[in-house]
């Protein structure tokens, strides 16, 4: 008897490198989501393993240990009522390498698997609006690891979950398995959370480095119609590497910059420290001040903008009309509708508040 973990869960395992690469077929996976459980004494296996103080000598802080555990089955079940546990149901037909084994010195045999990026994509997309898609693409894509449920923890400088091209062939096999199982004649239902993600995918990038960034990447450059200021795709902490008489001068061999636009030599850095006062010292305002000089030097005007800013809907608006301005992007006059969907757009991205907009 198989069990199938989704969710954060799936996220977890496979940054840790705890899944087995080993491809399985469709009709393989199909198989196993055919004969999926949640068995009570796997369940307690999980915890059991996830309480380990020796989890393999992994970093135990990407765990949701005060989360329930996502389970995928195939159709309802009285395992619904266990205690601390989710279940989620997937009755459609699968595409090759939607799920994978978890490796067998995790302590619970050749019967575990966790869904792929593309299926757990697709399966946390459901019911979210589009803005929150690109959210959670770009948490994927990047290199940190929201912990929901525990006071929104955060883990840094972790190994994305995939890449974008494989995240967006994975989207394009279970939608061609969806496509498939509808031309032989199969009553299935479209499968929930598939179109936001397809929607979503033109809009991702790889590289970002916390839920910040990532906030502040969907608010600049999602499209004006959807809330955003439809500023062209930065790179994300994109890398700049000095020539060696730049490197005489400043001292630095290369630098990173949170958003590059490379072919115009602008960048943008977020500054959360900017916003506690505590945070400010002067050795950080120094090393601020041969920062932007060692940029200058490198050819890269710097914009900073701190968490006041952001949150401030005034403040957040003149900056973005500065860059827009730098990068050459013409601002127009906008409607009373594109400005209904610019604040609500704030709104769900900043403090999760959904509008008529979403």
């Amino acid at each position: 008897m198989s069990i199938i973990l989704t969710g954060t869960w799936a996220f977890a395992i496979m940054r840790m490198n705890l899944a087995d690469a080993a491809p399985l077929s469709q009709a393989r996976c199909e198989q196993i989501l055919d004969e999926a459980r949640c068995p009570i004494e796997q369940v307690r296996a999980i915890r059991r393993r996830v309480d380990d103080e020796a989890l393999l000598g992994h970093d135990r802080s990407l765990w949701p240990r005060l989360q329930h555990l996502d389970v995928l089955v195939p159709r309802p079940s009285a395992d619904r009522q266990l205690e601390g546990v989710k279940i989620h149901t997937h009755a459609l037909p699968l595409a090759p390498e939607s799920l994978v084994r978890v490796r067998g010195d995790f302590g619970l045999g050749n019967d575990a698997f966790i869904t792929s990026p593309a299926l757990t994509y697709q399966l946390l997309c459901a019911r979210r609006p589009f803005p929150i898609a690109v959210l959670l693409g770009l948490e994927i894509l990047g290199s940190f690891h929201r912990i929901p449920g525990e006071g929104g923890r955060t883990c840094y400088d972790v190994a994305p979950v995939t890449t974008h091209a494989a995240l967006s062939k994975g989207i394009a096999d279970l939608s061609q398995a969806y496509a498939r199982s509808r031309d032989a004649g199969l009553k299935n239902h479209a499968p929930v959370g598939l179109g936001v993600c397809q929607r979503a995918l033109p809009w991702l990038k790889e590289g970002s480095a916390s839920p910040m960034e990532a906030a502040l990447f969907a608010l600049l450059c999602l499209p004006i119609r959807n809330g955003g200021y439809g500023l062209p795709f930065p790179e994300l902490n994109g890398k700049i590497v000095l020539s060696w008489r730049q490197e005489r001068l400043t001292g630095t061999r290369s630098m990173r910059f949170d958003f590059l636009w490379r072919d115009v030599g602008f960048a943008v850095e977020y500054d959360s420290d900017a916003y506690h006062v505590e945070g400010v010292t002067p050795e950080k305002v120094l090393r601020d001040k041969r920062r932007i000089n060692a940029a200058k030097i490198a050819g890269i005007d710097v914009l900073t903008i701190t968490r006041d800013t952001v949150m401030k809907r005034t403040s957040f608006d003149l900056f973005a009309s500065e860059l827009a301005q730098r990068l050459g992007k013409r601002q127009r006059a906008l409607s009373t509708r594109t400005l209904m969907a610019r604040a609500d757009l704030r709104d769900l991205i900043l403090y999760g508040r959904r509008g008529r907009s979403f």
